[in-house]
């Protein structure tokens, strides 16, 4: 399942922002996600929309 990185404003990350990422490990509030270039990103769960196939 991919899903698409939307970090809100105030966090000043938007350069994570509409990045494709698999899930890898689920840790309670956060996600240890994978991109495209296999990096290893660790997100909070609210940030995650999943996308549409």
């Amino acid at each position: 399942m991919e899903y698409i990185v939307k970090v809100p404003k105030k966090y000043n990350s938007s350069k994570w922002n509409n990045m494709r990422v698999k899930v890898i490990q689920d840790d309670g509030t956060h996600a240890i996600t994978e991109n495209k270039k296999r990096k290893k990103l660790r997100f909070n769960k609210k940030w995650l929309i999943p996308m549409n196939q």
